[in-house]
């Protein structure tokens, strides 16, 4: 199997009270070119996006829950175990 080198992934933080799906995210993202368009999406709960010292979100540790998102998606599909190295 050939596994793609990159992939867009977007990191989304849910509003208090409010259900949110990746099919509705899909939907949403419909309107953006193909390139844009997210094909995986890390939901989080209210309070869990990554911050940095000064209150906004913190890319470098996005990017690595995206890789550790990735790793699982491969190792799932693959059949392999992964350790889970939990950022939530």
């Amino acid at each position: 199997m050939k596994w793609f080198s990159e992939a867009v992934v977007a990191v989304v933080e849910k509003k208090s009270d409010v259900e949110l799906s990746r099919q509705e995210l899909d939907r949403h993202a419909r309107g953006l070119p193909s390139y844009m368009r997210p094909r995986h999406w890390i939901i989080l709960e209210p309070g869990q996006m990554p911050l940095n010292r000064v209150v906004k979100p913190d890319y470098g540790r996005a990017q690595e829950m995206a890789r550790q998102e990735i790793e699982m998606l491969r190792a799932r599909a693959s059949g392999t175990a992964v350790i889970d190295k939990s950022f939530r």
